[in-house]
């Protein structure tokens, strides 16, 4: 068992999904169940869960694969979790920039649309005669 631990420990450091691959394969060839579940969490990050999942499933070992399955599940869930709260905050970020865009633009349509005052001319009312009324 200490050369399955070093074997996993080394596929963990050296971050090669290949290598975690095909030593997971070597554990369902060997019949090591132990062995396999084991190196589901030392190299979690290493092995695609469709992998793992038809690995078990052929090899008749859904049950020591659940934990690591279940805690992908979990996984996932939360970053998709986080996605969706960073896109709702993204989304209010942007619909309030909108409006404040929205808001400052407005004045400046108002004032495209007022008509310039007119032109005034000079209200001179009634022109003062020559002191003689209508005579008609």
């Amino acid at each position: 068992m200490g050369q399955t631990k070093d074997a996993m420990a080394t596929v963990a450091v050296s971050g090669q999904p290949e290598l975690a691959e095909e030593l997971l394969q070597k554990f369902v060839d060997t019949e090591a169940k132990e062995a396999f579940a084991a190196l589901l969490f030392t190299c979690f990050d290493l092995l695609k869960p469709d992998l793992v999942m038809e690995k078990a499933w052929r090899a008749g070992w859904s049950d020591a694969s659940m934990p690591y399955m279940i805690a992908t599940v979990r996984d996932l869930t939360s970053k998709v979790d986080t996605l969706m709260d960073e896109r709702k905050e993204r989304k209010a970020k942007e619909a309030k920039e909108g409006e404040d865009s929205q808001n400052a633009n407005q004045g400046l349509v108002y004032a495209q649309q007022m008509l310039p005052p007119a032109p005034s001319y000079a209200q001179g009312g009634y022109a003062q005669g020559n002191g003689m009324g209508y005579q008609g």
